[in-house]
């Protein structure tokens, strides 16, 4: 009652009745938290909803995956989300949507919190208008690394890499992952003809990578 009622001080929430409902979503999302970070993520959560016009609920499920998938406090994803924000990745109000969706394929690929939103802003930098595109091509490459079948292998082998070196360093996850990530990438962009490039880029990144333009994703 005394967050509650603080909270409505600070002139957050429409009515005591919403800041209420507030506190049941993200205790609901969240679980029990200690009453000073209650109040500061739904009074965050407030100010992301005011400033970007982003769902509530979807801003605590984005704060949830970054907490669980990168070990982060709250207080470091609402400062990341907000940083993502303003460099346009919210441009088709969806960015906590993208998070929720897409952050565990990034931390499986051995990339911790700020990767994923450098990854996110230099792609939109580029000039990629559909950050789901972006994120949807790390996922298809996520799973590709993972499922071992001939496709996959004949890209590695076409690329001149050692198929068991790279799937092994991408089974490790972490750093291993990360530099098996970048020895792949490098290598599909040091293809000099354009087609093979991008039969090679389809075949790992599946079509958002046609569909992207190489650029975008060579710039994540």
């Amino acid at each position: 009652k005394d967050i509650m009622e603080t909270i409505y001080r600070n002139n957050y929430g429409e009515s005591i009745q919403d800041v209420a409902d507030k506190m049941r979503i993200v205790s609901n999302i969240l679980g029990d938290l200690p009453d000073e970070e209650l109040q500061s993520v739904v009074e965050k959560s407030y100010m992301l909803q005011d400033a970007y016009d982003m769902d509530f609920q979807e801003n605590i499920r984005g704060v949830n995956a970054l907490m669980d998938q990168f070990g982060i406090t709250s207080e470091q994803a609402y400062e990341l989300i907000n940083q993502g924000a303003q460099k346009g990745l919210n441009q088709n109000q969806d960015l906590t949507d993208q998070i929720a969706e897409y952050s565990t394929y990034y931390a499986k690929l051995g990339f911790d919190a700020e990767d994923f939103f450098n990854i996110m802003i230099s792609g939109a930098e580029s000039g990629a208008y559909q950050i789901d595109y972006l994120n949807d091509a790390m996922k298809e490459f996520g799973i590709r690394t993972k499922d071992n079948s001939s496709s996959t292998n004949d890209a590695y082998t076409a690329l001149g890499l050692n198929v068991e070196k790279i799937n092994n360093q991408f089974a490790q996850g972490g750093t291993k992952a990360q530099e098996a990530f970048a020895t792949v990438t490098q290598a599909i962009m040091s293809i000099e003809d354009p087609v093979k490039r991008n039969e090679i880029g389809v075949a790992l990144f599946g079509t958002k990578f046609e569909d992207l333009e190489e650029s975008a994703v060579f710039a994540m």
